[in-house]
């Protein structure tokens, strides 16, 4: 496939907020994020969206994942007016956004991801 057929992705940095903020790890983070985009925007949109974990740092709450650019503002939407996290007095809120990981994991301080076979 042509490099200008390939979806284009945008990369978005969050953390968790709230009083119960340290009670929240990264599987709680991840199904949070997950469970909101498909009761917001279905099974056909999850797969539109192109979701994608990409980081997140236990210490700080931060965390990065990657969506595709065309349900970039609707995936924001949904993670806007989603309420607690599990239960838990805490919510994430979006950090920044960009079409470039460097920028984010540069402006964030989140880790870089390990790859894949080190």
């Amino acid at each position: 496939m042509a490099k200008a057929l390939y979806p284009k992705k945008r990369y978005v940095a969050f953390k968790a907020i709230g009083p119960d903020r340290e009670k929240v790890d990264s599987m709680s983070a991840w199904r949070h994020i997950s469970d909101s985009l498909f009761m917001f925007l279905g099974s056909l949109g999850m797969s539109r969206a192109r979701f994608k974990k990409i980081a997140f740092d236990e210490q700080s709450k931060k965390g990065v994942f990657r969506i595709s650019n065309s349900m970039h503002r609707k995936t924001l939407g949904c993670l806007a007016i989603s309420g607690a996290i599990q239960g838990r007095k805490a919510r994430l809120q979006i950090i920044l956004s960009s079409g470039s990981l460097k920028k984010i994991l540069g402006e964030t301080n989140i880790p870089a991801p390990k790859k894949a076979g080190n």
